[in-house]
């Protein structure tokens, strides 16, 4: 006899979401990724709605910690989202209403990842898995575009070879396709690279696990993503996902090495620190000087060749642009990025490109978003069991390092939309990102704010005569 309130208490059990994650998840990155009829608004808002819906139904299953812990990252995300959503720049491709909805999107996301592992018990690994096996095939659905209308090794068929659009010149091997809703659009290269870097993380993860820690529990997370990543290295114009694989690698072995070095040498490894942080705080230093010609130095330091090349970089004279335009763009907006005579814009750079577009409190929220999310990968790599949660955290750590040096703005190429920008709220690894740090949270003895205890009033033990006498 079918019962209502026992089917519910099945439903909302451990077995049945362990069966489910990963399913769910896997849907959750299509309708997010694939951007299915180009709703990507509705999808995102779809994540807003289930996450409040799951909150409000079953908040009493969290602790105060876990409230406030949940509480302040939301906060300290949606500081960023709201202030780059109501940005110039933002608002020209959107309504006020829309970008702000959006903004509570990526908080949303952190928050049903978080209670996805807080309430429902879903095993990380296999959701994670599941995710990035989709993610995969959703690459691997452009790549077949691509090779499709340009055909496999086009950068040696049409190495030198431009296609004219209404005057302009487009050279081929620096474009690709993309599927966005049901359009296929030309995108810069640049663009592929970065998701076919983050496909290539877990079997860097891998080589690492096999060289070094060799405790991990084996799974096989790393090798469709790995096909993937293989099928593009060898098939499209580029080499750099697997140039920034071998750097991401040998970073990670060094970085797990470490502990085991400065045991070995602790004078030596102490030594090589403090020169080394030495000379970036030196760096930096100069960077600030030639920014705002401190103390009239800046004519002085770039008498040196070396410091002369570095400063007037390209890349490092744009950061210098929006840092000089600060004071009169507080809250963001088209302070001009002019480099060597060229309007740019985009840094590059999503700390200067924040602090351009958004303004001050959007660098400050990317600031301490930073912070958190660096605390969570460090407190999370602590207690890995499995080869597929050390690789979650080569896809993040990955994904905030890119973005940093190497995000895309601006990757459209030939299109209509060419200067229209491809913003975070339009770019679904962000949402996936934010679902990935609310699983990595784990809430210590004291969190941020630790929420005090009721004592209760210890009144000591006194003997009596009696007890004394009885004792001797």
């Amino acid at each position: 006899r079918w019962n209502m309130a026992r089917t519910g208490r099945d439903f909302f059990s451990k077995k049945t979401w362990s069966r489910l994650g990963p399913l769910m998840g896997l849907q959750l990155l299509w309708l997010i990724s694939f951007q299915f009829l180009g709703l990507h608004t509705v999808y995102s808002l779809l994540v807003l709605a289930i996450t409040l819906f799951v909150l409000v139904l079953m908040r009493h299953r969290l602790s105060e910690n876990q409230k406030i812990e949940l509480q302040l990252q939301a906060t300290v995300i949606l500081m960023f989202s709201l202030s780059l959503g109501l940005s110039p720049l933002y608002l020209e491709t959107g309504t006020i209403l829309r970008h702000t909805f959006l903004a509570f999107s990526l908080p949303a996301a952190f928050g049903l990842g978080y209670i996805s592992m807080t309430i429902f018990k879903l095993d990380r690994s296999k959701l994670f898995r599941w995710m990035m096996h989709g993610l995969s095939l959703y690459i691997l659905i452009n790549l077949s575009f691509t090779l499709y209308y340009y055909a496999p090794f086009y950068r040696f068929l049409y190495a030198g070879q431009v296609i004219y659009v209404n005057g302009e010149v487009y050279p081929v091997i620096q474009e690709v396709k993309w599927l966005i809703g049901l359009r296929v659009v030309a995108i810069d290269v640049a663009y592929m690279n970065f998701y076919l870097t983050i496909l290539s993380m877990p079997m860097v993860a891998y080589v690492i696990n096999q060289m070094t820690v060799k405790t991990l529990h084996h799974d096989r997370v790393w090798i469709f993503p790995t096909i993937v990543a293989s099928i593009g290295v060898i098939f499209l114009p580029t080499w750099m996902p697997l140039i920034l694989a071998l750097l991401f690698g040998l970073s990670g072995w060094v970085i797990v090495r470490l502990p085991r070095w400065h045991k070995q040498n602790p004078k030596l490894f102490s030594s090589v620190y403090v020169i080394g942080l030495s000379f970036f705080v030196v760096m930096i230093s100069l960077f600030f000087i030639d920014t705002f010609d401190l103390f009239g130095m800046a004519t002085w330091i770039k008498q040196f060749r070396p410091l002369r090349i570095l400063l007037d970089y390209r890349t490092i004279e744009s950061y210098q642009s929006v840092l000089r335009s600060l004071p009169t763009h507080l809250f963001g907006g088209f302070a001009p990025i002019i480099v060597q005579g060229q309007y740019l814009v985009s840094t590059q750079s999503l700390v200067f490109d924040a602090l351009h577009q958004g303004g001050v409190f959007a660098f400050l929220g990317l600031v301490l978003m930073g912070y958190f999310f660096i605390r969570h990968v460090i407190r999370f790599g602590k207690q890995v069991k499995r080869l597929s949660e050390m690789t979650l955290i080569f896809v993040v750590l990955a994904f905030m390092i890119l973005q940093t040096f190497m995000t895309q703005l601006y990757p459209y190429v030939r299109e209509e939309s060419v200067w229209t920008p491809r913003l975070i709220f339009d770019e679904p690894l962000w949402l996936l990102l934010m679902f990935f740090m609310g699983t990595m949270v784990i809430i210590p003895t004291k969190t941020v704010v630790n929420v005090p205890k009721q004592t209760q009033e210890i009144r000591p033990r006194i003997k009596t005569p009696q007890s004394t006498s009885h004792h001797q």
